[in-house]
């Protein structure tokens, strides 16, 4: 079990030209996008058994009438502002997760939007806010496709997996605790550090503002809504030298900073994705994913 993807919106509203851009630093684009609920149009970069998801709205009236305040705040600040998470079985994390969290609905099965009269492709379980502070998350299990086994996914940047999330809060202990008592009701958690802990193939790790501002040299704008915590991808590459250069062809702004070995991709100003890249073996990750 592993998170799968996150997602965020496209400020300029111009999914292709958005999608084009993280190809010319470097990301391997999917054939085709999907129409989901609330007139969403998504684009998805492509990594090993996981991927991006950019958010463009193709029907505003949809949108309006089915958005949240939540939804439409990510959407004018755009930063990641969701994760799901794969399961092979979405009903037994739904009875594990009401252990915890009694409010939880069951799961539900959609349709595509380009399909609404055809077969269920996904099956959702969505957790309530309090489970995971500050995002949006859900559990998915495909139903027209098989889960793994995951083979290297990699584009020309050799960026090859997400390796975790980093969040920014006014409370990072409390945030890590409650995350940490809700994923290990699905998987094994692995504390590594104050406020980081490893669940699976992947880290969490939770910043302060001033830790935020520090490696990444602009401010942190808190999110007045109950999403949109998320401020930071840790990804994975073979190579920091490679990434740095696609990245910095693309136009994107490339930090290092003295005795710490990751690259840091400042905010993207279209959709919010920043990263800290990490370099390590592709091999070696894909064996991790269940």
């Amino acid at each position: 079990m592993h998170i799968e993807h996150t997602y965020s919106y496209t400020r300029s509203n111009n999914l292709s030209k958005t999608l084009d851009r993280f190809v010319a630093a470097g990301f391997q684009k999917a054939a085709n996008t999907s129409l989901h609920t609330m007139g969403r149009r998504c684009g998805f970069l492509n990594l090993s058994g996981s991927y991006l998801e950019v958010i463009a709205i193709e029907n505003e009236s949809e949108f309006s009438a089915a958005a949240t305040a939540d939804d439409c705040w990510v959407r004018m600040h755009p930063r990641p502002c969701g994760m799901a998470i794969a399961a092979p079985d979405v009903d037994q994390l739904f009875q594990r997760l009401r252990t915890l969290h009694p409010t939880i609905e069951p799961p539900v099965r959609r349709t595509r939007g380009d399909d609404p009269a055809g077969p269920a492709a996904w099956e959702f379980l969505y957790l309530p806010t309090v489970a995971t502070p500050g995002v949006q998350t859900f559990a998915v299990k495909y139903l027209q496709r098989a889960m793994g086994p995951y083979a290297v996914t990699m584009g020309n940047n050799t960026v090859f997996a997400l390796g975790g999330l980093m969040f920014c809060a006014d409370q990072p202990r409390e945030n890590a605790a409650q995350w940490q008592r809700t994923l290990s009701l699905l998987a094994p958690c692995e504390s590594i550090a104050d406020c980081h802990f490893r669940w699976g193939p992947q880290n969490l790790v939770w910043w302060t503002t001033e830790e935020y501002h520090a490696r990444f040299r602009c401010p942190w704008i808190p999110s007045p809504t109950s999403i949109g915590a998320t401020c930071a991808l840790r990804l994975l590459a073979e190579s920091l030298e490679v990434a740095t250069r696609y990245f910095e062809r693309a136009g994107f702004t490339t930090i290092r900073h003295p005795a710490d070995p990751h690259l840091y991709i400042a905010p993207d100003e279209d959709t919010g994705y920043a990263f800290v890249i990490e370099q390590c073996s592709a091999e070696e990750f894909v064996r991790q994913l269940e």
